[in-house]
């Protein structure tokens, strides 16, 4: 028997990762399909800061984008200016630096960088300045968004959401949603504010929708499965990937379907229910367009080897023309920077090398 691939009658790759024969290619790594009916192989993935350039930038699972650049929560707060040079920054030398965990995160919110730090909020209120705003946080994950359409930070810290105007004052109105589910995202589409949860019995996690800042939420909607990893807008709603590996979109009164994982094919134990963002983060998931990326740990939540080759890990992509493939897996492969040779010396290497060939020449003849 011959396969073709792709299929001759749309010209199409098509994944689904429900099988090596529903779909015309069922494993896919370091693949790339920007360009339609093409296949290629995608850029590799290159290490550009990690533990060993300091210890305190391990676990590093949130990063938020601002006017000053990219930042990273881990255990301290550090900021890099420009990507693809080593320009990594460690802001504890701040007045009042946020010391952010892994459970923090962060956000752009009134024209300044937001980041949780323990029981409180901190918003860069100058250069170098952090001040406090304190909203009471407990212990587990403490997440962000911004309501723009009601102009307010919003936070989710267990079962509890707070909102914080532009004025940095904490709204007397506190949204509290049963105590058996822990907000694990939050995003804002419109005038709807969306509320990711797991739930902490093990039993079915909820999509909670709240339409206006208030005590009580105006739907809620199980996603059949103990926890919504990350909820992002998408078109005029949300996706929001959860731990048996779906990747469902809300359609207004329940969930379609997307695409899945082959974790969820096979019906393997990936996630673990017991440790909150055990596979995807809160941050671990972005949309550009219609285009969906996944950055996710692929390892199985049983004794099995860390490593399937059906299923590899780092980052994914879903696109509505392909499905869900992977895109990139990681890599140690480390971005070196050579020093950089002043303008004034450029002229001088450039003369040596002649130099050196004019003298070659000589010996030549």
């Amino acid at each position: 028997m011959t396969y073709i691939i792709p299929s001759q009658q749309d010209k199409k790759f098509t994944q689904t990762n429900r099988g090596d024969l529903s779909g015309n290619i069922f494993v896919t790594k370091n693949i790339n399909f920007d360009q339609e009916g093409y296949l290629k192989l995608s850029h590799a993935a290159v290490t550009q800061f990690s533990e060993d350039d300091s210890a305190d930038f391990k676990n590093a699972d949130a990063l938020f984008i601002t006017d000053e650049g990219v930042w990273f929560i881990a255990t301290e707060l550090f900021r890099v200016a420009q990507i693809g040079v080593s320009l990594f920054t460690n802001r504890s030398a701040d007045t009042n630096s946020p010391s952010p965990g892994v459970e923090d995160d962060g956000i752009y919110f009134n024209d300044t960088e937001v980041v949780t730090d323990g029981s409180v909020v901190k918003y860069q209120s100058s250069a170098g300045v952090w001040t406090s705003v304190s909203v009471s946080f407990t212990t587990g994950p403490k997440v962000l968004t911004v309501w723009s359409n009601a102009n307010t930070l919003v936070t989710g810290n267990n079962n509890i959401v707070k909102f914080v105007n532009t004025s940095w004052a904490i709204n007397a109105t506190v949204l509290t949603l049963p105590p058996e589910f822990m907000v694990t995202s939050l995003e804002a589409n419109g005038d709807a504010l969306y509320i990711a949860t797991r739930h902490e019995g093990n039993g079915k996690a909820q999509l909670f929708v709240l339409n206006s800042i208030k005590t009580t939420y105006d739907g809620a909607y199980p996603i059949g499965t103990f926890e919504i990893f990350s909820v992002k807008s998408y078109g005029s709603s949300i996706i929001a990937p959860n731990s048996v590996g779906q990747l469902p979109r809300f359609n207004g009164g329940g969930f379609d379907e997307l695409g899945v994982l082959s974790a969820y094919i096979n019906d393997s134990e990936w996630a673990d229910s017991q440790s909150e963002y055990s596979r995807l983060s809160n941050r671990g998931l972005v949309v550009d367009g219609d285009v969906a990326y996944l950055s996710l740990d692929s390892s199985n939540a049983s004794s099995r080897p860390d490593y399937d080759n059906y299923f590899p890990g780092g980052i994914h992509c879903y696109d509505p023309k392909v499905g869900i493939y992977n895109r990139a897996t990681p890599s140690l492969t480390k971005f070196k920077q050579t020093n950089l040779i002043a303008t004034s010396s450029v002229e001088l290497l450039l003369h040596s090398q002649s130099s050196k060939k004019h003298n070659s020449s000589q010996q030549a003849l």
